[in-house]
């Protein structure tokens, strides 16, 4: 169909069928129509699908999201337009939780290093604003060896403005989730020196919950002082 707002409708409803299918065992048979949604070109049926798919995920059997949904990231990883590689972006998370040694560490190539890199901004706008997503589910060495590494590339050196900011807003849960949190400090501290006051807004806006995860020690120590040249 070629409105979207009976796209949009598809894409919710789809998600909540899983059990009404024939149980967790065979909810795969949603995963198709809504990969389908996931590469047309309206933004709100695209993230309607994704969250859908999500849903259907977390229904699923390790084994038979292991055949069915985990394939289908990586195709959507791996597809022409943009469409696909955005909408993988918010199913990597939920995928990686249901893989296999070797499935999730296809996972985490495809979204650190392929989509990370990709061309598109908005592909790469995608990998940022799941960055705190995929550190809350990967080992502790994935998350030192690969994401808490292509979080700091994207905050200080991506060369997009809104790239730099969704990955700033996923501080306080990157800093809640790895058990350094200095290091997302030596991160976010240089961020309030910066000439956009774009980007010291989203620090700003993160202060009150990074400030949880730092712990009232570091808080006092480190966040503080940064706060009287912002008022």
């Amino acid at each position: 169909d070629d409105d979207d707002e009976v796209l949009f409708e598809m894409a919710t409803q789809l998600g909540d069928l899983g059990e009404l299918v024939g149980g967790p065992d065979r909810a795969s048979v949603l995963l198709q129509p809504l990969e389908a949604l996931c590469n047309v070109e309206e933004t709100v049926v695209r993230d309607a699908a994704a969250k859908s798919i999500c849903k259907i995920i977390d229904l699923l059997p390790d084994q038979v999201a292991q055949g069915t949904a985990v394939p289908m990231v990586i195709r959507l990883a791996n597809g022409d337009w943009f469409t696909s590689k955005v909408s993988s972006c918010a199913l990597v998370a939920s995928a990686y939780v249901k893989s296999n040694g070797s499935g999730k560490q296809q996972l985490l190539q495809l979204f650190c290093t392929q989509l990370a890199k990709d061309d598109t901004p908005m592909v790469r706008r995608a990998v940022a604003k799941q960055l705190g997503a995929i550190c809350s589910v990967v080992e502790a060495q994935e998350q030192h060896a690969k994401v808490v590494p292509l979080y700091k590339e994207m905050v200080m050196n991506d060369q997009n403005e809104t790239v730099r900011l969704l990955a700033l807003e996923q501080s306080p849960i990157i800093a809640a989730n790895i058990k350094d949190v200095s290091f997302v400090l030596d991160v976010v501290k240089p961020q309030f020196q910066e000439l956009s006051w774009r980007i010291r807004n989203s620090v700003t806006k993160g202060l009150g919950e990074l400030a949880k995860a730092c712990g009232s020690d570091l808080s006092v120590s480190q966040l503080g002082p940064l706060l009287p040249p912002l008022l």
